[in-house]
């Protein structure tokens, strides 16, 4: 793919490390066209977080691996979420970081939450579902 910059265009898979080329489907969950995102956390922001930490990518690693969202990619999801989108590394659940977070802030405002574990597991849904079909796609049009 390439991306038209001025005048030049310039190859996509040249802005990023493979490790991180490999993690960009999934990396969409922090919004895109497809999904929604995380209020207050912009997507250059966890792509750089993504980028700089293996742990990161390995979380990201099992979406999408299966049509079906297994309990060890929710929970991996769940950690990615709490600790590179949310910044929070001290919290193991989402309930837990959205008490967390409450607990710090001086003005109380629900605006900038972290999503409830119910709402995220939909999101999750719906961004394992497009990792999937994306990389069985892509598996296809090689073949």
């Amino acid at each position: 793919m390439l991306i038209k910059r001025k005048n030049t265009y310039v190859e996509a898979q040249s802005l990023w490390k493979q490790e991180v080329i490999d993690n960009i489907v999934p990396l969409h969950m922090t919004g895109s066209d497809h999904t929604s995102g995380f209020y207050g956390v912009g997507k250059k922001v966890v792509a750089d977080r993504v980028s700089k930490s293996s742990e990161a990518r390995n979380l990201l690693a099992s979406c999408g691996a299966s049509l079906d969202l297994t309990d060890e990619a929710i929970s991996n999801l769940n950690k990615f979420v709490i600790k590179y989108v949310y910044n929070d590394n001290k919290s193991l659940t989402p309930s837990a970081a959205r008490a967390s977070k409450w607990r710090c802030q001086k003005k109380k405002s629900l605006t900038r939450m972290i999503t409830d574990s119910d709402s995220l597991l939909y999101h999750f849904k719906r961004v394992n579902d497009m990792t999937y079909y994306s990389y069985r796609s892509t598996q296809i049009i090689r073949n």
